[in-house]
């Protein structure tokens, strides 16, 4: 822990570890966690086009590059 934006507090004060479906979220990324919060949005990828992302699985860490250089919101997920 220490990462700027990875601490995390009981209600005691004491620190506590990061929450799984956290420890992926990156402070600077605009989108942050999808609505179900199965997702997080990654920061900038670039392997298979110029301008891509990543999205991150929040607890498993697995990345999957999509296209957009800087992720900035989530589609709904249900109508």
């Amino acid at each position: 822990m220490g990462d700027i934006g990875k601490q995390f507090y009981d209600l005691t004060g004491a620190e506590v570890a990061v929450p799984a479906d956290q420890k992926h979220l990156q402070w600077y990324v605009d989108a942050w966690q999808s609505p179900s919060g199965r997702l997080v949005a990654g920061d900038f990828a670039g392997k298979k086009w110029k301008t891509s992302s990543w999205v991150v699985d929040a607890r498993t860490g697995q990345r999957t590059e999509v296209r957009g250089q800087q992720l900035l919101a989530w589609p709904a997920t249900r109508r």
